[in-house]
């Protein structure tokens, strides 16, 4: 088991009591975070390692208390850890679940139970601890890529002016907010054929509705 893996497990207060060898590990999918599949003998869990560098540009206390107000929607799957100090985190097994992705949304129920999914977390009766601002997002990235000496590429800073009127526009108009998840690839969703589970909350917070559907 990696050794990354091993040293987590043992801060869980859950897994207090096994050992190495009575666990399982399985690398999971991921872009920037690494996910396990931990089979022990008090149940079936995920756990995420985050990626080095994220706390750059992910607040790590709003992530968890955004993704705690899900789990207790019905729309995420229960968290059962958090270290805010790092982001790891353990959460409960969605069983007998598929990872969406492009082709699959190509199902109508798949559809529907997503559009399910993000009306219970719309409408769940709590704020998130964030508000997702898209140009303010974009400022941030841009911070963090200066700060790394990243290039930028060819026709950005065009683009960025052209934008200028769009940011203009949101800014004089308040629309509606709620809680939302800002960040629905096709991925970050399971289905059971039941119901959908929306995943990974790092990019969460309250924003207008439509962001989600449109997204």
């Amino acid at each position: 088991m990696d050794t990354d893996v091993v040293t987590a497990l043992g801060r869980i207060p859950l897994l207090e009591g096994l050992t190495e060898s009575d666990m399982s590990a399985v690398r999971l999918g991921g872009l920037t975070n690494r996910n396990f599949r931990i089979d022990s003998p008090v149940g079936r869990f995920v756990l995420r390692l985050a990626g080095d560098g994220t706390s750059e540009y992910i607040d790590r206390s709003v992530e968890e208390h955004n993704a705690r107000i899900a789990a207790d929607a019905g729309v995420n799957a229960e968290v059962l850890f958090f270290d805010t100090t790092d982001g790891t985190m353990l959460c409960r097994y969605i069983d007998d679940s598929v990872t969406m992705d492009a082709q699959k949304f190509n199902d109508h129920g798949s559809v529907t139970r997503a559009a399910h999914a993000f009306r219970k977390l719309h409408r769940c009766g709590h704020e998130f601890r964030s508000r997702f601002e898209l140009f303010e997002q974009i400022d941030n990235y841009l911070g963090v890529v200066k700060k790394l000496s990243a290039a930028i590429p060819d026709g950005y800073e065009s683009v960025q002016k052209q934008a200028e009127s769009v940011r203009t526009a949101l800014a004089a108009h308040q629309l509606p907010i709620a809680p939302c998840h800002c960040d629905p690839l096709a991925e970050n969703f399971l289905d059971t054929g039941e119901r959908m589970v929306i995943i990974d909350f790092e990019y969460s917070g309250n924003n207008d509705p439509m962001w989600d559907l449109g997204d």
